[in-house]
């Protein structure tokens, strides 16, 4: 899923999807939940931040809440998994959140597939050879099932030179 903390291809089509799905409507009234791993927060360009109006929550040993407090007061920090998961289930944000959207790195992906509140899966399948050194957890698709989600693109899709499918599972 990376090279040098970077997504190592360029698919505008892809990359509009995916801002698409999991950005927040200014309008609505929920908003969604990001959670992220310290090296892809700081992957993000500073413009990004916090990602398309949605809550945001950072997994890491190393950043503290104060490392985080010029990006308003929908930016979170924890050090373990559960912490996120305790804060997200408190009434207030019960409330406020819509969706929550894992955005890597591979360890919160790992924690996201293991947990109890595991519910979807939404995975850009690319069918081309980059150069990475980080990938994205193995999992066991079989034990899964394939969904129809009618926001998603259908099919193959091609850009950029490069046929892609999103699965949802």
């Amino acid at each position: 899923i990376g090279k040098d903390n970077k997504v190592p291809w360029k698919i505008p089509s892809e990359f509009a999807y995916y801002k698409k799905m999991t950005s927040s409507r200014a309008d609505s009234v929920k908003v969604h939940a990001s959670i992220y791993a310290t090296k892809n927060w700081h992957s993000l360009p500073e413009t990004c931040k916090p990602w398309g109006n949605t809550i945001c929550f950072i997994l890491s040993r190393s950043m503290k809440q104060e490392d985080v407090l010029k990006y308003g007061k929908d930016v979170y920090v924890h050090s373990t998994w559960n912490a996120i998961i305790d804060h997200l289930c408190q009434p207030e944000m019960r409330e406020r959140v819509d969706r929550i959207w894992v955005h890597g790195g591979v360890i919160t992906y790992t924690e996201a597939l293991r947990s109890p509140h595991f519910y979807r899966l939404y995975i850009t399948r690319i069918e081309a050879t980059f150069p990475a050194d980080v990938f994205f957890p193995k999992f066991d698709d079989s034990r899964m099932t394939l969904v129809h989600d009618p926001d998603v693109p259908q099919g193959i899709q091609h850009d950029a030179d490069v046929h892609y499918q999103v699965l949802v599972y």
